[in-house]
């Protein structure tokens, strides 16, 4: 239920002002650290294989999720670093400036995971101090960062958490708002405008890594036309005063942690470059290079999602239209709310990998059978099972914990990994190290990687979904069906509904309800267009 508007208007109103306090978070290891990190992944994005390439994404993704989230300082980022291999053969690859950089981080690594974070500290003993004081609180936090928060207070609940603007929306007003990482309206840590333009609280505590800046222009203030960040940090020579019902905002800064300098390691400044906007140039230069392309992650309700280009149209189905007879629609991702509507997606039977015939059987059945026998009850076998795929260059994080989610009967997907070296060298490891032989036999990777991608949505030639004339017949087709689809939604989160027999395509569409959009990613063609677990999209997040 969202929050009456008038309700919003008087607490605005009777609200004097409002105070963005801004803590600064200081760890001279930690600021070290990314200074190597940068290092490695100038490197790695500039002469990087695909294979490398993989690796660089990883550890972007990790210093992203470090950035934003108050994770504690473990072993994460050293396994992370030693994807790349031995010191010999990161300076066979790379030089000797990378290679000590390399050095240098992992001893950081180390080191911090002796120390433990300043950011924990400082943020569990603020709420544990606002929770004592009787301060009504609430966190906003991305839903896979609250264990991290919980595990700073038992007093946190579920109830103390703000997801996205429509939570926000619905929330009413309290004392204090938490936010971890810089104010960015896209990416890692991204939060609503509405936080700083229609705020439901009266400090809003941001609990930030020095060097990490907040987005230019965050916070657009619909009364002066001036983003309340640039007032702040005196960008403009705006006098809010002057302004009749501009709100009033005043900047407190604090810092605490290591503030002093680190002989050791040398650190005895800030980072010359904010970390995202570093993290943005080399990936942006990158995708310029490698056909990479601005990209929306399309979320739905059931914790998968899907990429689509940002300027490609794509097909909807809105039940609140039923009664207007336009609820299809054909509409760019970010052009239109589609929260509540749902996402269209079309299923081709005819799918092929070159001349190989997919039969209808179950393969995946097959391979996750001979999976689980490998791994199930054997924690000797799963480890040495993740070494021999490393070293077949499948380079993921916590390998250990994706195989058991491999094992898994298909749902929405089917379970495997994301990409078909990576599965194609499963099914290899599996047959030759492990004799299992039915996965030998001729064209079974390639057929049971066929019936994962079916399952994905991506069954369709790839070219042709990029084409406006096809989706536009798509459109007509859906449009035709309307009578089948508004039956088939019976109040579920997903439903099916198969494609007349009389008409030139065979097979069926598949409705997935929309949680929310997400702009600013930039990715590869080859992941475009696949239904996929959100969390394999993080690594694609600015």
């Amino acid at each position: 239920m969202i929050m009456n508007v008038t309700s919003c208007f008087d607490f605005l109103s009777n609200c004097e002002s409002f105070t963005l306090d801004r803590k600064e978070i200081v760890s001279n290891l930690f600021g070290d650290l990314r200074k190597q990190i940068r290092v490695i992944l100038e490197a790695m994005y500039e002469n990087g294989n695909d294979y490398e390439i993989e690796i660089a994404h990883e550890l972007r993704t990790r210093l992203s999720e470090w950035l934003t989230v108050p994770v504690p300082f473990d072993g994460a980022l050293t396994n992370s670093l030693q994807l790349l291999g031995d010191r010999n053969t990161i300076e066979r690859r790379w030089g000797d400036k990378v290679v000590r950089a390399f050095e240098t981080a992992v001893s950081i690594s180390e080191s911090m995971q002796q120390n433990g974070s300043p950011m924990r500290r400082s943020l569990g003993d603020e709420i544990v101090k606002l929770l004592r004081e009787n301060t009504s609180i609430q966190i906003y936090a991305h839903p896979r960062s609250v264990e991290h928060f919980l595990s700073l207070c038992n007093a946190l609940t579920e109830e103390h958490f703000l997801y996205g603007n429509i939570e926000y929306a619905a929330s009413e007003p309290f004392d204090v708002l938490l936010k971890v990482g810089p104010l960015r309206s896209v990416g890692w840590g991204k939060c609503p405008d509405a936080l700083l333009t229609s705020p439901k609280f009266h400090t809003l505590a941001q609990f930030v890594w020095i060097g990490s800046s907040d987005e230019d222009s965050f916070g657009q203030d619909p009364v002066t036309g001036e983003s309340v960040i640039n007032i702040l940090t005196n960008k403009t020579s705006l006098d809010v005063t002057d302004v009749c019902g501009a709100l009033n905002w005043s900047l407190k800064t604090t810092r605490s942690g290591d503030t002093l300098p680190d002989p050791e390691h040398g650190v005895k400044d800030e980072p010359d470059e904010d970390d995202f906007s570093f993290l943005f140039r080399i990936q942006s230069r990158y995708a310029d290079v490698n056909r990479e392309r601005s990209a929306a992650l399309i979320k739905f309700v059931n914790a998968y999602g899907i990429l689509v280009p940002s300027h490609e149209a794509v097909l909807v189905y809105d039940p609140e239209k039923n009664d207007e007879n336009d609820a299809i629609e054909l509409v760019q991702p970010m052009g239109k709310h589609l929260e509540g509507c749902f996402f269209a997606l079309p299923m081709i039977e005819t799918a092929d990998f070159g001349e190989v015939h997919v039969e209808k059987t179950n393969y995946s059945k097959i391979w996750k059978g001979c999976l689980t026998d490998v791994i199930k009850g054997h924690p000797k076998d799963l480890s040495e099972l993740s070494q021999l795929l490393r070293m077949n260059k499948v380079s993921l994080l916590n390998l250990d914990g994706r195989l058991p989610e491999w094992c898994n009967p298909p749902s929405t997907v089917i379970p495997a990994p994301r990409k078909w070296e990576h599965f194609n060298a499963l099914i290899a490891v599996l047959g030759k190290h492990y004799n299992k032989h039915e996965l030998l036999a001729d064209d079974f990777a390639k057929k049971a990687w066929v019936e994962i991608r079916r399952s994905r949505g991506n069954a369709i030639n790839e070219g042709r979904e990029e084409i406006r004339t096809q989706k536009e017949l798509e459109f007509d087709l859906l449009k035709k069906m309307i009578l089948k689809i508004v039956n088939a939604n019976t109040g579920k989160n997903e439903f099916t509904v198969p494609v007349p027999p009389d008409h030139d395509l065979h097979g069926s569409y598949r409705f997935f309800l929309v949680e929310s959009v997400e702009q600013g990613l930039v990715v590869p063609d080859t992941v475009l267009r696949e239904i996929h677990s959100v969390t394999e999209f993080d690594i694609w997040r600015g």
